[in-house]
């Protein structure tokens, strides 16, 4: 000052040389600029975090203690001794209008909804743009997915700059609740952070129905029946769809006229089943499947082929002269048989006699009788073959008894 140097401090000195840089910074841009300080820490925003101009220079030790009082110590960053740090007066100067652009990014998708099918995938992009001078990686995720989805990003983050465009695919699986849902995209630095808000809509799964009319039937022995098979397309499916039975019990057969149906996969085909006389009688449980467009239907198909057992308590017995001999006959009804059985015996040799008790076994043919063999004297001794039988409902079982006169 006035050809010496001399030294100052406080806010005496540093406000009029602060004040007379800004006066540089408004002869250089031509008008006033009101409240400086929002530009001063952008500046040093964009130093520490994005490379910008070096309009400080960090003071890192040392101490605004006066004698008597303590003060603040520098360190790395701002602090309340220093502040931002000594200003680079050229750099401020030149790069003040720096100060106004605040280096971000924004996340923009595509479109703010998507759709997909259950069991399907959709592809939605969305791109990360750079601006104020912005330059970090950038990590991109997506949250809120309802259960049975999951979305990947490809690529799944951008180097630096932070620019660039991806691919963010959703895959449903077949069990995806249909419904629309808000779901999130997010861009991420290290520093700031970006969403976007996105509705996803899961649409049903393409499917049809199968229904068999009827689904519970009669079948006799030595007969045929038919059944009506229809599918029903629903939610836009469209594909061919082919029919096939299982759970046959031997002796019975199935034809389809048609085995298929051409896309959308819709039609009735008349299944019909035929019992060969040797089909045993029972319940039997059928299953009728339907496959097209990697969706499988099935439909139960109960097949009661009506009818009865009969059995005896022995297969052999021997009778003395004058003698008795008991055999016990059980009938047991199968397949919604219900009828009277009737039983008799043939094969009888001379001199031997034969009753039931009862005569018959009452509907619906379950029950049992006893069937008693007398010999009378003088039947010469020997072996025969005894056949007894059931008949009821136009069925007629038998079985055998080896009989011997001794």
């Amino acid at each position: 000052m006035n050809g010496s140097l001399i030294v100052v401090s406080g806010t005496s000195a540093a406000s009029p040389a602060l004040a007379g840089l800004m006066a540089l910074v408004v002869q250089g841009a031509g008008a006033r600029q009101g409240n400086a300080n929002p530009a001063f820490y952008s500046l040093a925003d964009k130093q520490r975090s994005f490379g910008g101009a070096a309009v400080y220079h960090d003071i890192t030790s040392g101490n605004n203690s006066v004698p008597g009082v303590t003060g603040y110590t520098a360190a790395a960053g701002y602090d309340l001794a220093t502040g931002l740090g000594s200003v680079d007066a050229y750099v401020l100067v030149n790069h003040w209008t720096d100060g106004s652009t605040v280096p971000t990014f924004q996340l923009s998708p595509a479109a703010n909804a998507v759709s997909l099918t259950a069991g399907g995938s959709a592809n939605l992009n969305s791109a990360v743009t750079v601006s104020g001078g912005f330059n970090s990686a950038v990590s991109l995720s997506v949250s809120g997915l309802p259960t049975g989805v999951t979305a990947t990003f490809t690529p799944a983050s951008f180097a630096a700059p932070g620019s660039g465009t991806s691919v963010l695919k959703f895959t449903a699986t077949t069990s995806a609740k249909a419904g629309s849902y808000p779901i999130t995209l997010s861009a991420a630095s290290s520093v700031t952070k970006n969403t976007a808000a996105v509705t996803l809509t899961v649409l049903p799964a393409p499917t049809y129905s199968l229904t068999a009319s009827p689904s519970s039937m009669s079948l006799a022995a030595g007969k045929s029946a038919t059944v009506n098979l229809t599918t029903v397309p629903a939610n836009s499916f469209n594909a061919a769809v082919a029919l096939t039975v299982t759970g046959l019990p031997t002796g019975m057969t199935a034809s389809l006229t048609p085995t298929s149906f051409a896309a959308p996969g819709s039609g009735t085909s008349k299944l019909t089943l035929s019992a060969a006389s040797s089909v045993a009688p029972g319940t039997y449980s059928l299953v009728v499947t339907a496959n097209g467009g990697g969706v499988k239907q099935t439909a139960p198909l109960t097949v009661n082929v009506p009818g009865f057992t009969l059995s005896g308590s022995i297969t052999s017995a021997s009778v003395s002269a004058n003698g008795k001999v008991s055999v016990t006959l059980t009938t047991h009804a199968l397949g919604g048989f219900n009828s009277e059985v009737a039983l008799s015996v043939s094969g009888l040799p001379s001199g031997i006699s034969a009753s039931f008790s009862p005569q018959s076994v009452a509907a619906p043919g379950n029950g049992s009788s006893t069937l008693t063999l007398t010999r009378a004297s003088g039947v010469p001794v020997g072996t025969s073959t005894l056949t007894v039988s059931g008949t009821g409902g136009g069925i007629t079982k038998t079985v055998t008894l080896n009989l011997t006169a001794k």
